[in-house]
Formats: structure tokens, sequence, C-alpha cells
């Protein structure tokens, strides 16, 4: 298996030739135990001013610095695990964060954003794993909740994953993603009621959240109120988008005269760029063709 650290020594040595900086000709026989902790201590302040700026790379770097000294040092372990996904790194993330499990099996911090990263890598089983080993060890993490509650989401166990986002809320109740993931749940589970009042709890902290506008308008479109769902769409994401949406439900609940006006209309709107009404009004008119042939 390759070592998946090969990465960030080439990110490494890219900010050295960016910046300027150099190593130095001192090994670290020649170094005393206090200019070691100096320099331990100026790289970590570095590294934290860097990540303070949005400059993962940097973190990268200062925390190398860090662990050439001190292998084990957990705050450069999780420093770099972090910079290493916000670059999209997520290999070296995961491996950052397990080095940190080694000499601690029960760090909750390093297991949940382990876990955390490989629900993104699609690691499904080994992130419910760690996900579910930090709450048991620590149940105020809703982070955690959130995670298991995508991944039965993934698994469509809706109702499992419904339970996840009600825990993650009872810790923080009123944060809008996670309104957002309960809302979006319990409109898949057909309890379009509370998911109206649910995505309508989030648009109250977060008001131009799209992911809460669209699965309100989506919620409305399958309880049949087609007209809020086309306003409340319209005014977030575009009449030609809300048009199309709402005319996707509308086929899927074979409403196939409906559905192919929303995606005329769709298309009235954006003839050259809206390419998905196009195809989506093929199907609709492929589906009322069939239906008036059985019936």
């Amino acid at each position: 298996m390759p070592d998946i650290f090969t990465r960030k020594a080439v990110l490494v040595s890219l900010l050295l030739l960016i910046t300027g900086f150099t190593q130095g000709c001192a090994t670290r026989g020649d170094l005393s135990k206090q200019g070691e902790q100096a320099g331990t201590d100026s790289s970590m302040q570095a590294a934290q001013r860097a990540e303070d700026a949005g400059k993962p790379v940097e973190v990268l770097f200062h925390y190398d610095r860090v662990l050439q000294r001190e292998p084990g040092n957990r705050h450069a372990l999780m420093g770099s695990g972090r910079a290493s996904r916000d670059i999209g790194e997520l290999e070296l993330a995961e491996g950052y964060f397990s080095r940190v499990i080694i000499n601690n099996p029960d760090d909750v911090e390093a297991l949940e954003r382990r876990g955390l990263a490989r629900i993104l890598m699609g690691r499904h089983e080994q992130a419910k794993k760690d996900l579910q080993l930090v709450t048991q060890l620590s149940p105020e993490r809703w982070r955690s909740w959130n995670g298991l509650g995508v991944l039965a989401g993934i698994q469509s166990d809706n109702e499992a994953s419904e339970q996840f986002y009600r825990k993650a809320l009872a810790i923080l109740p009123d944060y809008s993603p996670l309104l957002n993931n309960l809302g979006y749940t319990l409109m898949l589970t057909r309890q379009y009621a509370e998911a109206e009042q649910v995505l309508r709890a989030g648009l109250v902290h977060a008001p131009n959240n799209i992911g809460l506008i669209n699965n309100l308008g989506l919620t409305l479109a399958w309880s049949g109120r087609y007209d809020e769902a086309l306003k409340i769409l319209g005014n977030g994401i575009g009449r030609a988008q809300a048009h199309n949406n709402i005319g996707y439900v509308a086929m899927q609940k074979k409403d196939y005269k409906l559905a192919i006006s929303h995606f005329e209309n769709a298309l009235k709107l954006k003839p050259t760029f809206y390419v998905l009404a196009a195809e989506n009004l093929k199907k609709a008119r492929l589906g009322l063709k069939h239906r008036t042939a059985v019936h």
C-alpha cells in the first residue's frame, strides 16, 4: 500500500518553493532541548495563524516541522488532519486522525473527524463504527448523530435517519443544516405537515438557505400545493428551475399533464439553458402516452 503521506510531502515542498522558507542546516542533534522546544512553539503558533487565515497548505508545512520533532504531537496531528480535509486530501486526513487514535483509542474528536471523513470517502461501514463509538463515549456530540443520520439515509433507512437527526437537534435545536436534514427525511417518508414545520423553522434562522428553500418547495409540491411551491421556489432558485422541480414531482405522482405544463414553462423561461427540463418533458410525454394507451 503506497504511503498516503507522500502527497503531503509534495505540498510542503511546494510551499517551500513559493515562500522561500528553508529548514536550515542544523541537525536535530545540534539543537539543545530548549532550542527544540522554542522551535516547536514557534511552528505551532505559525500553524495556528495560518489556520485562522484559512491557509491549509501553510498549516501542513508548519505542523510538519512539529511532527518531525514530536511525531505523536496530538495538536499537530489534528491540525494536519483538518488542513488535509480542507484541501480535499481525505486519505491524508484519515491517516492523521488514525495516528491520534492509535495513541488514544477513545479520542472522541479524532474518531468523529475520521468518521465524517470516511463518509465522504465512501467507507460507510468504517464511518458508522467510528461515529457509533463516539456517541457511546460522548453522547452530546451532535455531529456524530448527524453523520449517523446521513449514513442511514444513504442506506435508505429513513426511520433510523429521522431518529438520529432528532438526537442531533436535541443537542443543537436551532441549527438550520440539521433542520434541513430532518425536514428532507420527513418529506421522504411523506410526513409533509411536520416536514413543512421543520423546514420553515430552519428558514427563520437561515432565510436564504437554498437547501431549505428547495426542500420546502418540494414538500409543498408533494402535498399538492403547487402554487405555493412555485412561489417559494421561484423566489429562491429561479422560476425556470422551480417549474422543473415541480414538474418532476408531478411526474412522480403520475400527473403527466401538469408535469408537461411545468416543463414547458421551464423551457420557455430558459430555452437554451434548461436541458434537464427538456429531458423531463420527454419522459412526461412518454408517461402520458403510456397511460393513455393503458387506460
